[in-house]
């Protein structure tokens, strides 16, 4: 993505970081309630949910 110019993180799309860690809770209660998530490879939990965002937020590579 950066090689075309496009934000590889939630960070680089301008959202803040205290209002993105306020929404977090309710993020991984969107996740956990959308249907789609039973065809994952496996069954996130709360935790892995909530790693998963802050690492999108950085654009950290998912290492877990």
């Amino acid at each position: 993505m950066r090689s075309v110019g496009e934000p590889v993180s939630v960070a680089e799309m301008g959202v803040d970081a205290v209002e993105y860690e306020t929404c977090l809770e309710h993020l991984c209660d969107l996740a956990l309630g959308d249907t789609a998530i039973v065809t994952s490879a496996r069954m996130p939990d709360v935790d892995e949910l909530t790693k998963l965002y802050r690492y999108m937020y950085a654009g950290r590579a998912v290492d877990f």
